[in-house]
This record gives structure tokens, C-alpha cells and sequence, in this order.
């Protein structure tokens, strides 16, 4: 305490003067780290100034203290800690190595190849030996991960101020953090899923920071190994695949993750993919007669998502992949990652799974017969499907498909029907919400790309001839009449309800060319002209009106003049209702 205390005092030359009697102390304190009696109170002693005030040790000292760390009886302690044996002075140690890494970081990384660097920095790489949990059975590993961030960005910044001749000891330091890495793929394997579930919730807490910290560790390490790092986990996942240890293609995979930011469209790491895609990685986990971890299915999902980049350029990997994730997407712990792939994966590639089509509707039949999706889940599968429709360039085919998908919302307001027939408005609701929910998100992956290329030689439609009959319209009346069923159903009384009808009018407000959702004004007239000052959520209404009118003043579309002045009539008459009930009040 008097050490830190006069810390302050340590830049003038009387201020250390005055410290000279703490000085003179060290010699004595010195031997006792070779005591075990005193050794933990004297290595945290030691610990604590060299992380407050690591000047005040003369190199005398230092030089004492290096011999310690490298002596029998440090590896001694060490030892304890890599069998799991966590007593008070092997502890006292770690602290001890770990702070005096970290105030000689730059001298240790600069010593890789020596013989006193590579001692120290092997055992900094033992405190990671321990194959416990971390945050749960070691709780070493996390400040041990701090040092090798720490190292990781050292180095990192060592390249940056140098030329393009690398230093002679940054082989050896680069070499160490290869080393560091497998170790950290060790420590963030998930345990058995019985042993998971036995843990409090803030052990997975604790558990899953370290597992992050580790994706910090990957990403800064990229910039010191490249695409190496990248194609040695992708090996390590094919070796995993092959031996069928689930867990431990897991830990690779999250791995590979971590790396997808880092790598973009690196060739070799796409080389490595292909090899990774092409395996029997999609086969394994859609195999049923093969207990798979529900955790190694999602990290497994994870992985495309992360890469889809890459199954937009290499379209051959798209069938299996997709294949896994529609058989993913029936276990409920691995459904909302699973629906989210396909979303994302048949938006991207949209046109190049035009002719999968009639596979995607089969998909989406057998699931919802064999599972009941959450609701979140069944939305995006619906919302993959219309991406992929949208995409057909025949007109004709586009419906067809369209009223196959329309079928299955369908099936939704029928059971929101019933649910409501028998009086049970909980399930009306739920049911009444998806299918508004479907249909919204139908509407949105509809619509026609922002990136998509502009056709110079198609016929421009007038604006007049936008709302004109046309061979939508009859899926236009379809969805109205869902509509108005749900709403019916659920007797007017649900605001979010009305919120989704008007969501789904919105969605073709912004379209140029007609399409299933570019709806004639007369269906919204006729909705907005039953509305009255006790209708729910009439801002809602009023608002999507306005939004229509407005989608019409922008240069270039025609004034819906017609339908201006029915809004206008009608809100006449809304002003007037509240008018006379405030009157009559």
C-alpha cells in the first residue's frame, strides 16, 4: 500500500529518494516467493505493484523475479493448474505470470526466440492446458485470454509500423499464437448437452463471454496468419466430420464463423469451402439414424449464414444446403436460426432457385404438417418462398405458385375460424396474427429488388393502367377476403389486427408495375369507408390513406383524385360523429 501510495512521488528524483527504505525491502520479500508458507501473500504483493507501479522493481529485482518464473518451482505450480488442481499459491502464480506478461509484453514477444522467451511464454500457454469449462471449472482461462489479446494486438501493431521486412522473432511469436489458437478451439467445445443443463445461468453466462472472446482473439489474429488459420479449421472440421465428434465440429465451426468477416472472398478460403460444402457435412446432419447435438445443427446453420456470399457464387452447394435447413428447421432449439438461413439464402439467390420452386412449396407443406412452426419462424419460410417468386418471369407461373402459397394462409384463417367457432379467442388470435403476418411478409419479398438491373426495352405502364383489372386481381380478392375473415373473427376487437391489414396494403404503395400487392384503390376505399371514430388503431388507417395519396404526387405517377375525395368525404363525416358526441355529451 505505501508503494502504490507513493506512486505519485516516483517522478521526482527527492520523491525517490524518499521510497529508498521500500526499496530496500525487496531483498527480503525476493526469497519468499521460494516459500511456500509465504509464497501467495508474497506473489500477490509482487502481482499488485507490478500492475499498479511495475517501475518501482529495480532490475535487479526483475531479474529476480524472471529467475522465479522460470525456476522447478514455478513449473511446479504450473503443473497444479494444468491438472486442474486450483490451490491458493497456484493461483497466487497465475496472477503473478499473467502481470508480469502484461507489463513486459513487448520485451516477451521481442524474446519468442530465446530461451528465456519461449519458457515464459510456454507456460502463459499452459494456463490455457486445462481442459475445464471456462467460467465454470477454470477461471484462469479468461485473464490468460486478456494476455493473448493483449499479445495479439501488440504484434498486429508491430506489423503496421514496420517495412515490408518482417523482424526475425515475429516467426516465433506468429508460431505461438497458431499454438494459442488450438488451445482456445479446446477450451470453447460445449459440454454434453446433460452436463449444460446442470449449469446456473451464470455459468453459461461466463462460459459464453469466454466463447466471444475467443471470436476477438480470431478476428485480431487474422491480420498475422490470413487465410492459413481459416484453411486449418476447415480441416480440423473435416477431420471432426469424418470421426463423428459433434462437439468438436462445432467448436471448429464457430471458429470459421468468427473468421467470415476477416476472410470476405479470399480464393483460398473459398477453395477451402468448397472442400468443406462438398463434404458430407449437409448429408451427416440431415441423417436421422445420427444424434447430433441440437448445438452443432445451429452452429452449422450459422455457418451459411455467415458465408452466403459465398452460395451466391458457388449456386451448386445450393440444393443440399437447403435441404439441411428445411430438416433443421423441424428441431424447435435450431428453427429460428434455420428460417433465417432460408430467408436470407432464397433472397440472394432468388433467381437462381426460380426452378426449385415446386420443391419449396413441398418443403414448406411437409413442415407444416409435421410441426408447428413459431410463428416468427413460419413468417421468414413464407417470406423465402415469395423471394423466389418474385423471381419467375413467367406471369402465369408466378400465380400459380403465388395460389399455392396463398393455400397455406389460408389454412391459418380457417383455423383462426375455428379456434374462434369454439370460443377460444387465444388461439383465434394467434392463428389470425400469422396469417396477417405471412401475408405481410409476402408482400415484402414480392416486391422488386432495389439491386435489380433496369430493362431499357420494357413497355413503360402508365400510371392510369396500374390499378386497372388485371390477372392479379383475383389474389387480390383472396387476400382481402382473408382479411376481412380474420378480422371478423376475431369481432373487431384487436388493434394489431388492423395495424396488419394495413401493413399489408402498404406493401405494393411503392411498386410501378402491377403485381399481387399493387391492390386497386377500390379495396382500400372500402376499407377505409367502414372505419368509424370508435374503429381501433383509426390512426392507423388514416395514415396508410395518406400514404397512398402521397405515393401518387411524386413526379411521374398520376393523382388518385377519385379516391382523394372519398378519403376526404369520409373523414368529413368521422369529424362530424366525434363532433355530435361531444355535443351530445
Amino acid at each position: 500500500a505505501w508503494v502504490i501510495f507513493g506512486h505519485g512521488a516516483w517522478q521526482d528524483k527527492s520523491g525517490q529518494q524518499e521510497m529508498a527504505p521500500l526499496l530496500a525491502l525487496i531483498p527480503y520479500t525476493a526469497p519468499l516467493l521460494y516459500d511456500l508458507e509465504f509464497f501467495e501473500v508474497t506473489a500477490d504483493c509482487w502481482a499488485e505493484i507490478l500492475g499498479a507501479f511495475g517501475q518501482f522493481f529495480p532490475p535487479q529485482s526483475m531479474a529476480y523475479l524472471e529467475a522465479f518464473l522460470i525456476s522447478q518451482n514455478a513449473q511446479d505450480l504450473l503443473s497444479f493448474i494444468v491438472h486442474g488442481e486450483y490451490e491458493t499459491d497456484a493461483l497466487a502464480y497465475s496472477r503473478l505470470l499473467l502481470m508480469y506478461g502484461e507489463v513486459k509484453l513487448s520485451d516477451l514477444a521481442r524474446q519468442a526466440s530465446t530461451t528465456f522467451g519461449m519458457v515464459l511464454i510456454e507456460s502463459l500457454m499452459q494456463l490455457l492446458a486445462y481442459e475445464g469449462y471456462a467460467g465454470v471449472t477454470d477461471d484462469i482461462c479468461t485473464p490468460a485470454m486478456e494476455f493473448w489479446q493483449a499479445y495479439t494486438e501488440f504484434l498486429v501493431d508491430e506489423i503496421g509500423t514496420t517495412d515490408d521486412q518482417m523482424e526475425p522473432w515475429m516467426g516465433s511469436a506468429r508460431d505461438y499464437l497458431l499454438r494459442v489458437l488450438e488451445r482456445c478451439w479446446i477450451k470453447i467445445r460445449m459440454p454434453p448437452e446433460d452436463v449444460y443443463a446442470q449449469w446456473t445461468l451464470e455459468a453459461k453466462g461466463d462460459f459464453k463471454v469466454f466463447r466471444t472472446d475467443v471470436v476477438d482473439l480470431l478476428q485480431s489474429s487474422y491480420a498475422l496468419l490470413g487465410a492459413s488459420i481459416f484453411v486449418k479449421f476447415a480441416n480440423l472440421a473435416l477431420d471432426a466430420l469424418q470421426k463423428q465428434e459433434w462437439l468438436q465440429l462445432e467448436a471448429t465451426l464457430f471458429c470459421l464463423n468468427a473468421l467470415a468477416e476477416s476472410i470476405s472472398d479470399d480464393i483460398v478460403a473459398d477453395a477451402a469451402l468448397s472442400t468443406l460444402f462438398s463434404s458430407e457435412l449437409f448429408a451427416a446432419m440431415t441423417n436421422g439414424a445420427i444424434d447430433i447435438p441440437s448445438k452443432t445443427q445451429q452452429t452449422a446453420v450459422n455457418l451459411i449464414i455467415s458465408f452466403s456470399s459465398f452460395f451466391e457464387r458457388h449456386t451448386q452447394y445450393l440444393l443440399s444446403m437447403l435441404s439441411f435447413l428445411f430438416i433443421a428447421i423441424r428441431t424447435p432449439a435450431v428453427a429460428a436460426v434455420a428460417a433465417k438461413a432460408i430467408l436470407s439464402t432464397a433472397d440472394s439467390c432468388r433467381k437462381t432457385l426460380v426452378s426449385e420452386i415446386d420443391a419449396f412449396l413441398d418443403h414448406l407443406d411437409n413442415v407444416l404438417i409435421s410441426e408447428d412452426l413459431e410463428s416468427g419462424s413460419e413468417e421468414r419460410v413464407f417470406g423465402a418462398i415469395a423471394a423466389v417468386i418474385q423471381a419467375i418471369p413467367s406471369e402465369e407461373q408466378k400465380i400459380w405458385s403465388l395460389s399455392k402459397l396463398l393455400a397455406f394462409v389460408g389454412r391459418e384463417v380457417d383455423q383462426c375460424m375455428e379456434f374462434a367457432e369454439y370460443q377460444a379467442p387465444v388461439g383465434a388470435e394467434e392463428r389470425g396474427m400469422r396469417a396477417l403476418r405471412c401475408l405481410i411478409n409476402i408482400g415484402k419479398y414480392m416486391q422488386e429488388p432495389d439491386d435489380s438491373p433496369i430493362d431499357l426495352e420494357a413497355k413503360a405502364v402508365s400510371q392510369n393502367d396500374l390499378y386497372l383489372p388485371t390477372i392479379w386481381t383475383p389474389s387480390q380478392r383472396r387476400m382481402v377476403e382473408y382479411m376481412h375473415k380474420v378480422q371478423a373473427a376475431l369481432r373487431n376487437d384487436n388493434g394489431d389486427v388492423v395495424e396488419a391489414i394495413c401493413q399489408v396494403f402498404r406493401t405494393g404503395f411503392r411498386e410501378k408495375f402491377p403485381g399481387p400487392f399493387v391492390f386497386s384503390p377500390s379495396f382500400i376505399e372500402d376499407y377505409i369507408a367502414g372505419t368509424s371514430p370508435q374503429s381501433l388503431r383509426l390512426e392507423n388507417i388514416l395514415d396508410m390513406a395518406g400514404a397512398m395519396l402521397s405515393a401518387h404526387t411524386r413526379a411521374g405517377t398520376t393523382r388518385l383524385d377519385t379516391s382523394a375525395t372519398r378519403f376526404l368525404e369520409h373523414l368529413f363525416r368521422l369529424i362530424a360523429e366525434i363532433q355530435c358526441k361531444s355535443f351530445s355529451t
